[in-house]
């Protein structure tokens, strides 16, 4: 009987394929560092009128300085909180 040398990816008459990974389980899976999300969605019910007025005010902004809208209802936000305390009067005298 001749003697037959198998390569690697043969051995006792099954294939073995080197490039095979190992399976995947949880524990081998690497876990991010927590990291704090940068944007966050929001969903508020609003009167349609003022719904409307905001997103033309965004989209003005938006193609006036084209800056991205997320960056354009930050600004929003932020100018409004400037105005706080005027903004709790209204809201107080309604």
């Amino acid at each position: 009987m001749p003697h037959h040398s198998y390569p690697d990816s043969q051995r006792a008459g099954r294939q073995v394929d080197r490039h095979r990974r190992p399976p995947v389980t949880p524990a081998s899976i690497p876990q991010p560092a927590t990291v704090q999300p940068t944007m966050d969605r929001r969903s508020w019910y609003m009167p349609k009128r003022a719904a409307d007025d905001l997103a033309r005010a965004v989209a003005e902004l938006h193609y006036d300085t084209r800056q991205p809208k997320h960056a354009v209802l930050a600004e929003l936000v932020a100018a409004a909180l400037l105005h706080l305390p005027e903004v709790s009067a209204n809201l107080r005298s309604l």
